[in-house]
């Protein structure tokens, strides 16, 4: 099977030196996807390579067994035992991982959402630790570690997770916030097209209609409105309008409109008749008439009409759109600040709708296979970065007994450098086992990281 075991059996130091070589780019590998683990910048990411973590372990469990039990069981033995035990780690830490999530109420899933909302927020550096574990914030790795742990929390640590959850306000709104304001930025491009292709105008000629005289012009429009009034068919309607279009076109240049005649029409009582020397009711007749005061109000109606027809492209409530039509244009900071109460309150409701009812991550509820997975999503890097490390001692001792020759003192050594920093790693703001577990984890994972040579190709 392989060349280098003459006559069918296995050359011993040929073995150990592949083993050992192979052992040795193991752990450059598994320490390498753990500091990647740590650089994740999403949960999306961090999920992924927490997942890829499993599947090493499990090939790191098969191959410390076969390292173990080659000489003794023989490689047809070993083989399948190896295989079995590793693929039992994979599971084993499936277990642990669906145990915890599985165990979560309604609120602690709503919980471990908060917690991963933070940890966006803190991978992306819009929020920072001090408050939460003022020992490990000048230490970035140990932030990163630490964010990695952060919910087994939802336990036992009531108080930190308040702490948490009272920045999801602040958080939320400056991780989505942007979006919003990105969508509102677009929006004033089509404002400042509005303003100088039409508003602005607008103004000038609301000027220039103010100064005008509007007794000449009444006068001139009823000697059309009288034939106008009289007109028995529409074409006769449609040729006095466009008389009277031309005329106002030629006294006031730059309307933004047409002037309908029939705005200055109403029907009347027409003239008395009288049958067999008896009055009898007239029939109804149109009366047309303009004078100073409803020709002005006219125009400066279509005027304003007109500068509300320039925001039509403009997606904007009413009340800020009226906002909008000042005499100067808005500068980009005051376009934004019209926006404020409509973003709090989309805000809010996106922030209520993401945040509110934990209820609704209840087992049987509409959103329960949802919640659990912001479980799993919480739990499964801390227990895939445990295993790890445990799986790269067990490497790293049977390493030194393949060196060293000396069993017994480096598996002392070996253990009691494991279990060092349960007792003297520097204390998390964490209780209970879970804390324990947590400096234990953020202790390892800070001293491997410089070690980690592969992450940014893993990444």
């Amino acid at each position: 099977m392989l060349k280098f075991f003459p006559r069918g059996k296995p050359d011993e130091r040929a073995v150990i030196a592949w083993l050992t070589v192979l052992t040795a780019l193991y752990l450059l590998w598994q320490i390498s996807l753990s500091g990647a683990v740590l650089l994740a910048g999403s949960v999306e990411e961090s999920r992924r390579l927490s997942d890829l973590a499993r599947l090493t372990v499990g090939f790191g469990t098969a191959l410390f067994t076969f390292r173990l039990g080659w000489k003794r069981l023989g490689f047809r033995m070993v083989l399948p035992l190896a295989c079995l035990l590793g693929f039992g780690a994979m599971k084993t830490e499936d277990a642990v991982v669906n145990h915890l999530a599985d165990r979560t109420s309604a609120q602690e899933r709503l919980e471990a959402k908060t917690v991963l909302l933070f940890n966006t927020a803190l991978n992306q550096n819009l929020v920072t630790l001090p408050d939460l574990a003022r020992d490990i914030a000048a230490d970035p790795i140990k932030v990163k570690a630490f964010s990695k742990v952060l919910g087994l929390a939802i336990w036992n640590d009531a108080a930190l997770i308040a702490e948490v959850a009272a920045k999801t306000s602040a958080v939320f709104n400056a991780i989505y916030g942007q979006d919003l304001y990105d969508r509102i930025d677009s929006g004033y491009d089509s404002y400042v097209a509005a303003f100088n292709s039409n508003i602005e105008k607008m103004y000038a000629l609301r000027d220039t209609l103010a100064r005008q005289n509007y007794a000449a012009y009444a006068r001139e429009l009823n000697g059309q409105l009288a034939p106008y009034a009289s007109c028995a068919d529409e074409a006769c309607r449609r040729k006095i309008s466009e008389r009277i279009a031309g005329y106002l076109a030629k006294s006031l240049p730059g309307l933004p409109f047409t002037l309908d005649p029939a705005a200055f029409c109403r029907i009347g009582a027409g003239q008395p008749r009288y049958v067999m020397g008896r009055p009898v009711s007239g029939t109804s007749a149109m009366i047309c008439s303009a004078n100073e005061h409803s020709l002005h109000d006219y125009i400066m109606k279509g005027v304003e009409e007109a500068k509300w027809a320039a925001l039509a492209d403009v997606d904007a409530p009413e009340d800020i759109k009226e906002q909008m039509l000042s005499e100067t244009r808005l500068t980009l900071n005051e376009w934004r600040n019209l926006w404020q109460d409509e973003i709090a309150k989309e805000m809010e409701e996106r922030k209520e709708a993401e945040f509110g009812d934990p209820e609704r991550f209840g087992p049987g509820r509409k959103h329960a296979e949802q919640g659990r997975d912001y479980a799993v999503s919480v739990f499964l890097p801390p227990v895939a970065l445990g295993f790890s490390v445990t799986v790269c001692f067990l490497h790293f001792t049977s390493l030194c007994v393949t060196i060293l020759r000396r069993p017994r003192i480096c598996c002392a050594a070996t253990g009691l450098i494991y279990f060092l920093p349960f007792v003297f790693a520097a204390q998390l703001p964490l209780s209970g086992f879970a804390g324990i577990y947590a400096k234990w984890l953020v202790f390892w994972e800070s001293f491997l990281f410089p070690f980690s040579f592969l992450k940014n190709f893993i990444l």
